[in-house]
């Protein structure tokens, strides 16, 4: 076949597998009954009809989402801030897209991607001059036009054609997936895709029309150089990374199996089966009999039987053990990245202004290195050299109760590591306790049954109790 613009390239196919299972997980259940056979498969000779029954029970536990929300939120609890940007683009920074975005959230959006994809990208662009002529610097700054960022999504990215010229990378150019949607008859609204392809020095927007790409716009790019970012998890080439949470994205996506097979034996299992032996089907008039609540049965075989046929459930307590054993190790996959990272060298560290040295602190210093090249970019475009610093707020708190399993989550309120109060909280999410009682009531009840020993302190923060233990029962 022959390709065309839209034709992704070998580094695009490479990702594209990843990147897709990750886009369904964080759809939730509607995205992942949506993929059918690719994510849920069909078992041998289930029907069709049984096959789509099973899928609309299915229903995600959604860790790798949470754990991505959980993980990109961590830094973003106080502002991005900046210094040595001149005061003209403080207040782009505030709108940083032109679609409303300050750069904090901007920011927390590429840490999401970077984290549940292993890359993403920040083009920083300019409002385009027309082919058959350019502004002037001062005509832009009299229409207050500005630098701004387009967030570019690694699935998105279809081609970027690249070399190295004295061992530095150069960019020749991109090919990029977009989508806008076109008018109809009747207010009709549909949407299109359409491939932009960047130059240093120029653009083309290409649509298909009928069975072929044609250029449809074009125009000129003062800058001289492609503007792109790469934003890296962890880079292992150029333009290509690892994604650090795919073994948990993996194990949801046992889980998710396993679970619907599990909600499949339940549904097997709560409708019994109605045994018949030596019964006559057909009445006096040769019409078949049915089964009803106000019908009786007669059989005229001495060996006659009617009987219901119960499942035995050993297959339904096997299910429950290994959906247990994979959300355990979900858990355990979901802290991944608040381990040590073995490659953040003491120097790296002290070079920076982080405070940590675990794999998310690591992704949010890639992050930080994007921004300011972004904030060098969006420099160029107006010819003014800005050497940015940003800081992001890295004094996040790396323990997480709620990727810890029940044993070390024990331990940890025994050495007084977390509150009873929050454990029970915890707890109570797990379903091991009821929702329905306030924590605080648990933990109160839980106090008075444990009684006073003589020489031992047992005292509690006042947030858990108005007062001690007396040791009544």
């Amino acid at each position: 076949m022959t390709n065309t613009v839209r034709t992704p390239d070998e580094r695009h196919n490479r990702m594209l597998p990843d990147i897709e299972l990750a886009n369904a997980l964080l759809g939730g259940s509607v995205s992942m009954r949506k993929a059918q056979e690719d994510y849920l498969p069909k078992n041998e000779a289930e029907t069709d009809e049984k096959y789509s029954s099973r899928l609309k029970r299915s229903f995600l536990y959604n860790v790798f989402e949470n754990t991505t929300d959980t993980m990109a939120g961590k830094p973003f609890s106080k502002d991005v801030t900046v210094q040595n940007v001149p005061d003209s683009m403080m207040a782009n920074l505030e709108n940083i897209d032109r679609q409303g975005r300050d750069l904090t959230s901007f920011a927390c959006d590429l840490l999401h991607q970077a984290l549940s994809k292993g890359l993403t990208f920040i083009l920083v662009e300019f409002p385009q001059a027309p082919a058959e002529g350019e502004r002037s610097r001062q005509q832009e700054i009299d229409m207050g036009l500005s630098p701004y960022w387009v967030h570019i999504k690694p699935e998105s990215m279809l081609g970027i054609d690249y070399d190295y010229y004295n061992g530095a990378l150069v960019v020749h150019s991109l090919r990029i997936l977009e989508t806008y949607e076109s008018r109809g008859a009747s207010f009709d609204r549909k949407t299109e895709e359409q491939v932009r392809v960047i130059y240093p020095d120029r653009f083309e927007v290409w649509r298909k029309a009928e069975a072929e790409w044609v250029m449809f716009e074009e125009g000129l790019r003062s800058v001289n150089k492609i503007t792109l970012v790469p934003v890296y998890a962890k880079q292992v080439g150029p333009f290509a990374a690892k994604n650090l949470l795919k073994p948990l994205m993996e194990k949801n996506l046992e889980h998710w199996q396993s679970s619907s097979e599990q909600r499949n034996i339940l549904h097997v299992a709560r409708v019994p089966l109605l045994f018949g032996r030596g019964l006559r089907t057909i009445d006096d008039e040769g019409n078949p009999i049915k089964l009803t609540s106000d019908s009786i049965i007669t059989s005229d075989s001495s060996d006659g039987d009617l009987k219901y046929v119960e499942h035995s459930g050993r297959a339904i307590s096997s299910g429950e053990k290994d959906l247990e054993t994979l959300e355990n190790q979900m858990e355990a996959l979901g802290a991944i990245l608040l381990q040590a990272d073995e490659t953040r060298t003491a120097t790296a560290q002290r070079s920076t202004d982080f405070k940590g040295n675990s794999k998310l602190h690591t992704v949010v210093g890639n992050l930080k290195s994007a921004l300011e090249q972004a904030l060098a970019f969006s420099g160029d475009w107006i010819n003014v050299k800005i050497d940015a610093e940003v800081t992001i707020f890295t004094e996040f708190s790396l323990i997480n109760p709620d990727f810890m399993t029940a044993d070390d989550l024990l331990k940890a309120k025994m050495a007084g590591l977390i509150s009873h109060k929050l454990y029970i909280e915890i707890m109570q999410r797990r379903g091991v306790f009821s929702s329905d009682i306030p924590s605080e009531d648990i933990v109160e009840e839980a106090l008075e049954d444990i009684p006073s020993i003589e020489g031992i302190d047992d005292s509690i923060d006042d947030d858990e109790t108005d007062g001690e233990t007396d040791g009544s029962e």
